[in-house]
C-alpha cells in the first residue's frame, strides 16, 4: 500500500513509453476537438452574421414595397375620384338630354336636330 502512495512509484509509472505516448495521444485529440470547436463556432458566428443581414434586407425590401403600395393606392385614388367627377359629370348631362327628350311628344319619330348632336357627343 505504500508504495502505491510513493512519489518515486507515480515518477517511475508516469515516466514510462506508454503512458507518454497515451498523454501525446490525449493532447492531440484535446488540440484537434479545441480547433474542431473553434471551426465550428466560427461557422455559426457566420451563419447568425449572414441571417441578420438578409433579415435586414428583407426589412429595406418590406419597407419599400410598403411606400410603393402606398403610393399606387394614392394613385388609384386619384383616378377613381377623377372618374367619379368624370361620371358625375356625364350622368347630370344624360339626365338632362333624357328630360328633354321626355318633353317632346312620344309620337315624334325623329328627333330633333339640335338633341341628335348632344346625343351624338
Amino acid at each position: 500500500m505504500m508504495a502505491v502512495l510513493s512519489l518515486a512509484w507515480w515518477a517511475q509509472k508516469l515516466s514510462g513509453v506508454a503512458v507518454q505516448a497515451a498523454a501525446i495521444v490525449a493532447i492531440v485529440g484535446l488540440i484537434a476537438g479545441g480547433l474542431a470547436w473553434l471551426r465550428h463556432d466560427a461557422v455559426l458566428q457566420e451563419r447568425q452574421a449572414a441571417a441578420v443581414k438578409m433579415e435586414k434586407a428583407r426589412n429595406a425590401q418590406l419597407l419599400i414595397l410598403r411606400r410603393r403600395e402606398r403610393d399606387a393606392g394614392a394613385v388609384g385614388a386619384r383616378a377613381e375620384k377623377a372618374l367619379l367627377e368624370e361620371l358625375d359629370a356625364l350622368t347630370a348631362l344624360n339626365n338632362n338630354l333624357e328630360a328633354k327628350l321626355a318633353s317632346r311628344p312620344t309620337r315624334v319619330i325623329v328627333y330633333p336636330k339640335a338633341i341628335v348632336r348632344e346625343l351624338n357627343r
